[in-house]
Parts: C-alpha cells; structure tokens; sequence
C-alpha cells in the first residue's frame, strides 16, 4: 500500500475516534461514571497517536494526487491548511487527555473538574476542526463536494 492508501484509510480514525471520546465523555461527567469519563480520555489519547500518521500520509499523498488531471492545487491547500490545525489540536487533547486520567489516578479533586471541562470543550473543537479538515480533503476527488462549493460561489 502506498503512502495515499494509508492516508485514506486512517484519516477517518481522528473524525471518529474524537466524536466518540466526547459522546463517552460527557455521557460519563452526566452519569457520573468513572469508568466511562476515563474511557473517553483514554480515546481521545489513542486518537491524536493515529492522527499523527494520519498526517505524516497527507504529504506524500499529495505528491501522488497532484500528478492527476482535474485536481485543484488550491483545494488541497485549502485541506492541508485546516488539516494542520486539526493535527495540532488533536495532539493537545490527546495530551490534556493523559494529564486528565493522571489528575484521577492521583484523586486532585481540586482540578479534576478544571480539567474536565478543558478536555470537554477542547474536544468539541478538535471535532469541528476534524470534521472540516475532512470535508475540504472529500472536495479534492468528490466531484459532488466540488460542484457545491461552485454552486455557493456563483450564488
């Protein structure tokens, strides 16, 4: 598999794997559950580790796609751009994850709640971010994704 299959393939782990930390997070701050607010860490940590090779793919596929007919260099621009930030992002969550499960192994009740609304809302952003890195890279070989975006410019 080359580095374009690889990119394909993982970069749909960040979109998930961060909507699926903040649905078992905020379900385990409502229900008070332990297990599940520690669950919801615990993938937002796994998810920013599979981002990275989820980026470190997006060069390499570029120089793969960009030799094709009818792609818009500045449609992938536009997805490498916004794909930067939701990388960044996601390596901090996945950090501030990790702080998060070490301030309840060592019972800090005094910031526990800090930092759960930190990751909470962190992982909100993370999401809006990995959802529109996803839609600008859809718009590079999803013609219909593309006639949208002309269809609003001519509006």
């Amino acid at each position: 598999m080359t580095a374009a299959h690889w990119h394909l393939v993982l970069n749909h782990v960040p979109v998930f794997g961060t909507f699926f930390g903040i649905l078992i997070l905020i379900i385990g701050l409502v229900k008070k559950n332990l297990s599940m607010e520690k669950l919801g860490y615990i993938i937002f940590i796994v998810t920013s580790l599979i981002t990275i090779p989820a980026f470190l793919t997006g060069e390499p596929a570029e120089h793969m796609i960009e030799k094709i007919a009818d792609v818009s260099h500045s449609v992938i621009h536009e997805h490498e751009e916004i794909a930067e930030k939701a990388f960044v992002l996601s390596n901090i969550l996945g950090v501030l994850s990790l702080l998060a499960l070490v301030i309840l192994a060592v019972k800090s009740f005094k910031f526990r709640r800090v930092s759960q609304m930190i990751v909470c809302v962190l992982g909100l952003l993370t999401f809006g971010f990995m959802v529109y890195a996803a839609y600008e890279g859809g718009k590079i070989r999803r013609p219909e994704l593309q006639n949208e975006t002309l269809e609003m410019e001519r509006s």
